[in-house]
């Protein structure tokens, strides 16, 4: 189980749960002062990193919210940092393609990469030869925002309520559809641990075209529910066509403000996407120490979460010790319910 964690400036937490987790000094770059008698500087400004451009690999299509999370992480940390950011979005195999690039790129600082807990500890499981199998395949500068899955219908669906579904579903085994954009992908496994922790049996079904796909079903009557990130519904809850039965998230949804959390209704588990940002192993610790302290200071301010707010995403920011600490602990809970999928596959 993950205990307390660390918050840019609110409380979101306030139980332990499980969960998929499926977002120091500041003056790291100091002049060092020359010593009586010397002609140079121990430590030139200009020598001091960075000194060009940085490549910022997004492994996402462009254009979706979790794209426009990266670009407004990269914007930050480049007016931060003082140099500009070059985005690159390398998409597919659910982020695993972007993320392989970032962390295998030449160790000087100058090729980041987004990525996602859940890419780093699910992707392993499945393919023994990504490079990244362990926190000590790659450096950890911090989490960034995240974002909470939650379970949506129809609006005239019979069930207002996750624990309402969740009661049909026990009454009535295999009956209810549960689709996801993927069976490994966060939603995916979201429908799985829902079904674990609450003792019943779903149809769980992937859907190869993606969440739109997936939400796009129960609109035509195909699934009886879906899960994805929360945005992916918002249109579609404004306009009155969906609700959302219950939020994966132990805290405040500011997107989905009176929606119930999962713990409150019954199950106990949280799913939520929870992004990082990455490099390959092997930096110097001038590197390390320049993006950590510029990542923490430039999504960590009442602007950067407001605007992370619209996207619907979550500013929870964690330092770099605290977030290997959160993705060692997934490995565990994410390989254990990888487990339980494959054998109800």
């Amino acid at each position: 189980m993950r205990g307390s964690m660390m918050f840019s400036s609110r409380s979101l937490h306030s139980r332990k749960r499980k969960g998929i987790a499926l977002a120091s000094s500041v003056l790291a770059g100091a002049l060092v002062l020359p010593l009586s008698g010397c002609g140079t500087l121990a430590a030139d400004a200009k020598d001091k990193y960075p000194t060009k451009s940085i490549d910022y690999v997004i492994p996402f299509e462009a254009g979706g919210t979790t794209d426009l999370l990266g670009r407004q992480v990269g914007d930050s940390l480049a007016d931060e940092i003082g140099s500009k950011v070059v985005y690159d979005n390398v998409a597919g195999s659910g982020g695993a393609l972007g993320t392989e690039q970032a962390v295998t790129a030449d160790p000087d600082g100058y090729t980041l990469g987004m990525s996602a807990v859940s890419t780093m500890t699910v992707a392993p499981l499945q393919n023994s030869k990504l490079s990244y199998q362990k926190p000590e395949d790659y450096t950890v500068f911090g989490r960034l925002p995240i974002q909470p899955m939650v379970l949506a219908v129809k609006a005239d669906a019979p069930w207002d309520t996750m624990s309402e579904f969740v009661e049909d579903a026990r009454k009535n085994p295999g009956k209810l559809s549960i689709s996801n954009s993927g069976t490994y992908a966060t939603p995916g496994l979201a429908s799985y641990a829902t079904e674990r922790a609450a003792d019943v049996e779903f149809n769980i079904v992937p859907y190869a075209g993606g969440g739109a796909d997936a939400r796009n079903a129960v609109l035509g009557g195909d699934a009886d529910a879906t899960i994805a990130g929360g945005p992916l519904f918002k249109g579609f809850v404004d306009s009155g066509d969906m609700k959302i039965l219950g939020v994966y998230f132990d805290g405040e949804y500011p997107l989905y403000p009176d929606a119930p959390s999962a713990f409150d209704e019954g199950v106990e588990w949280e799913a939520v996407a929870e992004f990082i940002l990455v490099g390959p192993p092997g930096l110097p610790e001038e590197v390390t120490n320049t993006v950590s302290d510029n990542l923490e200071s430039a999504i960590t301010t009442e602007k950067f979460e407001n605007e992370v707010d619209k996207l619907g995403f979550i500013a929870d920011y964690a330092d770099p010790a605290e977030t290997e600490r959160i993705i060692k602990d997934a490995q565990g809970t994410n390989a254990e319910l990888v487990d339980y999928v494959e054998s109800r596959q």
